[in-house]
């Protein structure tokens, strides 16, 4: 898929673990507005793919660009400028309050002790309306539970302002309801000129709230384009090996996968 203005692009992208392949020959391109899904079995190479488009892993092949710029080309400085991460770990080493943690999602922009600035306590406090964390905003990170930090670590990428967003897993230890306010956040950052790309576990959630879907396999994307040409019947039993229906509901308009059975190696099923 083309892009015009693509914020996020990558070319023949691939690496490994030692001799053992994640990902090989990875392009893709995802431009402002957009909610995409990094979809995919485990082990399928999500988590390493974010990782490579903030050159936090050496790709082995191929190259990555944020806003049109090389990802070689740019410090770390910058690239914090243009792409913030919401990683899964969500372990804190020091007892940090929760605006703490937040501001830290302003370093970018801070000179060598340079205290923070107005605009900086402007973007810390709406960074926390927006992902309700403004009532844990004195309490010490390392006694929230673990909801909490993750709501706290998407408020620090909202503050930090960036074009990309980056996402692991952004709702794998929220209850249902703040997995709903979160996507709806993210998807709302979004529209309004960001690109967000976010690994999801879930495919209803995905498919409910992204805009597209890269379905990654065998460490390659195997289908690229809207959740109905993604998530399908022959993809599921091929690449997740489950036999499934997949559902529309016609009042949101948005798909739903119900897992019904594994697949046995070397088995076919024929799915609805």
């Amino acid at each position: 898929m083309v892009i015009d203005a693509a914020l996020i692009e990558t070319h023949d992208l691939a690496f490994a673990y030692g001799s053992v392949p994640v990902l090989d020959g990875v392009s893709f391109q995802a431009g402002a507005g957009e909610f995409v899904a990094l979809v995919g079995p485990n082990g399928s190479g999500k988590s390493t793919l974010l990782k490579l488009l903030l050159g936090l892993l050496p790709h082995s092949r191929g190259e990555t660009k944020l806003a049109g710029v090389p990802l070689a080309e740019l410090t770390r400085r910058e690239v914090a400028r243009k792409a913030a991460l919401v990683p899964q770990e969500t372990d804190a080493g020091f007892a940090f309050s929760v605006r703490e943690v937040v501001g830290m999602g302003r370093t970018p922009y801070l000179g060598r002790f340079r205290p923070e600035s107005g605009e900086d306590l402007k973007a810390i406090a709406w960074a926390l309306a927006q992902t309700e964390t403004e009532i844990l905003a004195d309490r010490p990170f390392s006694e929230l539970s673990g909801g909490e930090r993750q709501r706290v670590m998407i408020a620090r990428a909202v503050a930090q302002q960036t074009p990309v967003l980056l996402l692991d897993e952004p709702t794998a230890n929220l209850d249902v309801e703040h997995q709903l306010e979160t996507l709806q956040l993210v998807r709302g950052l979004a529209k309004e000129g960001r690109c967000a790309i976010a690994a999801i576990h879930d495919l209803s959630l995905a498919a409910r709230f992204c805009d597209r879907l890269l379905f990654l396999a065998g460490g390659r994307i195997v289908a690229d384009g809207p959740p109905e040409q993604v998530v399908t019947s022959e993809n599921l039993q091929k690449f997740f090996r489950i036999q499934a229906k997949i559902l529309r509901d016609e009042e949101i308009g948005a798909l739903t996968v119900l897992p019904i059975a594994p697949i046995a190696p070397g088995k076919e099923s024929s799915g609805e």
